[in-house]
């Protein structure tokens, strides 16, 4: 997916690490031990998709559309399971998106449950 699009997702990448820098250490976020977990998965699955999408693995003898592809290579089947031909086959991922998956759940269990004592608001640095 989004294969001829590689340069816009590799761009998008780049930005998004920017913004993770910027939220850990210039608005502290680096303090709280649960959200320096969660960025530092995501971040590993952005710097791991995003070496896919540059095409820094071996891609010889691929055709061109699927040079800067993601590489997926787990793959699960469930032949008891009618899927519509859209999700077939489904799930298929990799390492790289199971830590961006992992750490958006941690993000967001983080903003939904997680508060610490004396923390009620976070103020951008002056």
């Amino acid at each position: 997916m989004g294969a001829s699009w590689w340069w816009l997702f590799a761009l998008l990448a780049a930005v998004a690490l920017c913004g993770i820098i910027t939220w850990l250490f210039v608005y502290r976020a680096a303090h709280d031990r649960w959200i320096t977990v969660a960025l530092g998965l995501v971040s590993g699955g952005i710097l791991g998709n995003l070496y896919d999408r540059l095409g820094l693995w071996d891609n010889r003898g691929l055709a061109p559309e699927f040079q800067h592809g993601v590489r997926d290579w787990i793959r699960f089947e469930w032949r008891e399971i009618n899927l519509p031909a859209l999700f077939e086959p489904w799930p298929n991922f990799n390492i790289a998106d199971t830590l961006l998956v992992t750490g958006a759940i941690m993000l967001v269990v983080h903003a939904l449950v997680w508060r610490e004592n004396g923390v009620t608001d976070h103020k951008v640095p002056t």
